[in-house]
């Protein structure tokens, strides 16, 4: 299972209130592809419909994100926090114990 930080919960609910998602819709934390490196995949969030399988992260009976059977699978026990960075918000996933500087 990934954690959520009440911090992430909470711009992932602006962004869903700002965007205004038709029903059934949520931000979707799931695998993108090969990364530049050209092996492996990175993780990506999106828009998209929820899928068997997926973890959904809710807050006061609203879904605010599926996370995908691959990505909680391969990040089972990682933190997914909200970072601030020069570029602006953001958000980093990693170990809890690594602590949000090491994560973003």
């Amino acid at each position: 299972m990934i954690t959520v930080t009440q911090e992430a919960r909470r711009c992932i609910l602006h962004v869903k209130e700002e965007a205004g998602f038709p029903e059934g819709m949520a931000l979707r934390l799931d695998t993108a592809g090969a990364n530049r490196e050209g092996g492996g995949s990175r993780v990506a969030m999106y828009v998209d419909a929820p899928r068997q399988g997926d973890q959904h992260v809710e807050d006061w009976d609203e879904t605010l994100l599926y996370v995908s059977s691959m990505v909680c699978a391969a990040y089972d026990g990682c933190t997914l926090d909200l970072v601030e960075t020069p570029e602006g918000a953001g958000f980093s996933l990693g170990p809890p114990e690594a602590g949000r500087d090491a994560r973003s």
